[in-house]
Parts: C-alpha cells; sequence; structure tokens
C-alpha cells in the first residue's frame, strides 16, 4: 500500500528529578486508507502555499462507484484557514473551471467550489463530521441546507496526504444557501446576507460587532 514517511521521532524520557534518562528514536509510516474513496490532484508539480491565490490543477477520482470516476478535471486550489494554515498538513478549497459534483453529495448537486478539511488537530477526525451529520440530520426534514461530506483519501502531485473530510463550501448556491443574490450595479439592502461568525472578523475590510460571546442568549429575557 502507499504510504508517507513521517521524519525520525524522538521522543526524551526523564526522571522525577527532571533528569534525562533515556531517548527513544522511531519513525512514523502513515499507511493509506484502502476503504475510502480517493481524490488526486496534479499541480504539475507547482507548490500550494498560498489562501490567497490560486495554483491551476487536475482532479482525478478512483477507488469508488464507476459513476463517480473522474479523470483529469481542470480547475484550481489553493490553502484554505486561518489556524489550520500553520500545520504541516494543509486543508484546501478546490474551484473546477465548470460545474461538477463529487462522489453524488448533496444528492449529485453540482457546483465550483468545495473544500478538503484536512482535521489535522482532530486526533479522533470525527469532530467536523458529527457536526455535519447533525446539521444534516436536523435540517433535512424541513429541506434546509447543511453541508454533505464525506472522507477520501487525498493525494497531490502524487504523494499521499492523507485522509481528509471533503465537503461542499458555503456559498449562495441554489442547491446550497438558498440567498437572493444582489444584481450588478444595485446598493440598495433588499437582498439576501450570508453571515460568517468570525473571531478574525477585524482583519477583514468590513465587519460588525454582534457583542460578546458571553452576551448571547438562545431564549429571549
Amino acid at each position: 500500500a502507499a504510504y508517507k514517511e513521517v521524519p525520525l521521532i524522538i521522543t526524551k524520557v526523564y526522571d522525577e528529578k527532571h533528569q534525562l534518562i533515556d531517548v527513544k528514536k522511531a519513525k512514523i509510516h502513515i499507511i493509506e486508507n484502502t476503504g475510502m474513496p480517493n481524490i488526486r490532484i496534479d499541480t504539475n508539480n507547482v507548490p500550494v502555499e498560498s489562501k490567497e491565490t490560486y495554483v491551476s490543477m487536475t482532479l482525478s477520482t478512483d477507488n469508488c462507484d464507476e459513476a463517480y470516476i473522474k479523470n483529469k478535471v481542470p480547475g484550481e486550489i489553493r490553502c484554505r484557514g486561518n489556524g489550520t494554515m500553520t500545520y504541516d498538513k494543509k486543508p484546501y478549497r478546490i474551484k473546477f473551471t465548470s460545474k461538477n459534483n463529487l462522489f453524488g453529495l448533496n444528492h449529485g448537486a453540482r457546483a465550483k467550489s468545495w473544500v478538503l478539511l484536512a482535521e489535522y488537530a482532530d486526533q479522533s477526525m470525527v469532530r467536523n463530521s458529527t457536526a455535519f451529520y447533525l446539521g444534516n440530520s436536523l435540517f433535512n426534514y424541513s429541506n434546509n441546507y447543511s453541508s454533505d461530506y464525506m472522507p477520501v483519501n487525498v493525494y497531490l502531485n502524487g504523494s499521499y496526504n492523507g485522509v481528509y473530510v471533503l465537503a461542499e463550501q458555503q456559498q449562495a448556491n441554489s442547491n446550497r444557501i438558498q440567498i437572493n443574490e444582489a444584481e450588478d450595479g444595485y446598493t440598495g439592502t433588499d437582498v439576501g446576507y450570508l453571515i460568517e461568525l468570525d473571531s478574525r472578523a477585524s482583519e477583514e475590510d468590513y465587519y460588525f460587532s454582534v457583542g460578546k460571546g458571553t452576551d448571547w442568549s438562545m431564549f429571549p429575557g
């Protein structure tokens, strides 16, 4: 099976007086999970390092139902996230040249933008998946939207990056968040709004405050 070798790991063991008593060395091999679908991204060996600049790519899929196999679909890829950008295993946003569906998610709905969540800080790799599952369980009965998802293996330029969670990009879209977008040139306020709760909002050009977290309440006073 394909694997990715992690550099030498050194563990130092100390006694109760903080004196070094042993040093242990090991290497870890990350083994591919062959039971998951594969996403193979080829950027012609151009590194993907920025969350602002897209890199041209093609995307292929395999180890899945024949109907979901794709071969070198064109698009772009960039990094995504804030704190998760600092980890060695990067999360990504992919944008196809034309609308596509991946593995039948969201009842086969087609869109250009998708995300690959690295889950590096979550050793269980189930927190986001659990949130997506609960969201779909709560919202789908009323035809409201919550992102669909599935775990996948990701390969970048032939190198195995590990297991990711494939999910939908949160955006105004008839098959995702259904809000009325402003037409070109319209400057009024009678439109739909997509609002994001963001602890880094002050870093954006336009943002507003809704008070402190301790001020929030789910119930009327």
